[in-house]
């Protein structure tokens, strides 16, 4: 994870944990006490000391968390070892499914030289026989099946241990990542699996709820009705080469406060302003959504906002959630 991202996933993560404690529905979380810890200890210089104070004063103000974003970055760019503290305390996806990918190709990589060194073994003729004999020929297929899985870490717990529900058996396979043109024409592929402007994320990612029911591959962000900065959300994929978009349901999950009326907007290509497919869920509900993608596509962007305007009164906290999202390959 980069030193800016990083700071930013601390920063917003700690925005969001202040602002929730600010709600009757606020409980003790440990992890993010600790790292509001691990700041104050680490950032010590007079006005370090006061962009902190005012970020836990005021923890949606933008010139604030920007200044305490690059004084985080700043200080774990000049401190390895504050760094891993950090990385460590708020976890992350993308490290983990680094690590996973990695021990997947070296426990393949084995597998395939114990079959090689098997077959030369048992092919091999024997230094005893008064004639050897020519080897044979032996031909051995090994045939490694690797899966990788993608989880998220975050401080709001799944509220169902049951398997995701998803119609995609599949995602992308061999062929250039997100061309859709080198995939054979159908193939489903997770926007999980697509690339992303400079390789960010800004939702979360991995298996999540869509009112009780759970979702693989799925995406989803926080909104704060109290908050002028995260009342709406969005990510941006690439790709091309593909016909259409399926999420198979969006709405808000099932640990999100109750009376959040959401509305889902997907864009296509540098049109932010009509989107191609749109749907407002009220509290409690959820829809799927499908739209057919114009035939030059080279970006979608998935947006996520409150359907209506606050009350003033009221600081709610729900997460936008799509439920398994993806695109159907247009072929060669």
């Amino acid at each position: 994870m980069a030193d800016r991202k990083l700071a930013n996933s601390v920063v917003q993560s700690l925005s969001h944990y202040l602002l929730h404690k600010r709600t009757p529905q606020w409980t003790y979380d440990a992890k993010w006490e600790i790292l509001l810890e691990k700041l104050g200890g680490k950032l010590i210089e007079p006005f370090q000391v006061h962009t902190l104070d005012s970020f836990k004063t005021n923890p949606v103000d933008p010139d604030t968390t920007k200044a305490l974003q690059q004084q985080v970055e700043q200080e774990i760019a000049n401190d390895s070892e504050f760094r891993q503290q950090l990385a460590k305390t708020i976890g992350g996806p993308m490290a983990g499914s680094r690590a996973r990918r990695t021990w997947s190709m070296v426990a393949a990589a084995a597998l395939v030289v114990v079959a090689v060194v098997i077959t030369y073994l048992i092919a091999r003729p024997s230094g005893n026989d008064p004639v050897a004999q020519p080897p044979a020929t032996v031909t051995s297929t090994a045939e490694v099946t690797v899966t990788e899985s993608t989880t998220t870490t975050t401080s709001t717990p799944e509220s169902s241990s049951a398997a995701p529900a998803s119609s995609v058996t599949g995602s992308a396979g061999p062929g250039i990542l997100g061309d859709g043109g080198s995939l054979p024409e159908g193939t489903p592929v997770h926007l999980t699996d697509l690339p992303r402007p400079n390789d960010e994320w800004n939702f979360e990612y991995g298996d999540h709820d869509v009112q009780f029911t759970q979702y693989g591959n799925s995406v989803w962000d926080v909104l704060y009705t109290c908050s002028e900065t995260q009342r709406s959300v969005e990510q941006q994929f690439n790709l091309r080469n593909f016909r259409s978009i399926t999420v198979e349901a969006v709405g808000t999950d099932s640990t999100s406060d109750s009376g959040v009326a959401m509305r889902f907007e997907i864009f296509a290509n540098d049109n932010t302003v009509e989107p191609i497919k749109e749907a407002v869920v009220e509290p409690g509900g959820s829809t799927p959504m499908e739209a057919a993608l114009p035939a030059d596509v080279f970006a979608l962007t998935l947006r996520a906002s409150l359907a209506r305007p606050p009350d003033p009164d009221d600081c709610l906290e729900a997460n936008a959630v799509w439920g398994s999202p993806y695109v159907v390959a247009a072929g060669s």
